[in-house]
């Protein structure tokens, strides 16, 4: 099982990119939550989670990311998944959220979606 790790940076203005790696119990999930939370202070345009490195999503994980979604809707943001691993893919599939989360394959698609955010 690897560690989970959490880091964030600001590309853009009010445009956040998280990148999650290892696997995500629910008992890293405040963890998640308390990063996720500190940035949706600033009331970001978007966050963006890269779970290429993210081997295991748990239910509280995805908990999480559905928290953070709707926060982020709240206030007129939105959340971008980009990098899924296959198995990533398939727990999101299983749960029945791969058509109604924000879900890019490529850093051109994540630009495209962020240019549209500007306009």
């Amino acid at each position: 099982m690897a560690a989970f790790e959490i880091s964030s940076e600001e590309q853009g203005p009010g445009i956040f990119h998280l990148s999650l790696s290892g696997s995500l119990y629910t008992d890293q999930q405040p963890e998640l939550d308390q990063a996720v939370d500190r940035l949706l202070t600033g009331k970001p345009a978007a966050l963006v989670f890269d779970l290429e490195h993210l081997e295991y999503l748990s239910s509280a994980g995805i908990g999480s990311l559905l928290k953070a979604e709707k926060a982020l809707e709240e206030t007129g943001g939105i959340m971008v998944l980009i990098n899924l691993r296959l198995e990533v893919r398939k727990i999101l599939e299983l749960v029945g959220l791969l058509d109604y989360l924000n879900i890019v394959e490529s850093p051109d698609d994540l630009g495209r979606m962020l240019d549209q955010l500007e306009k």
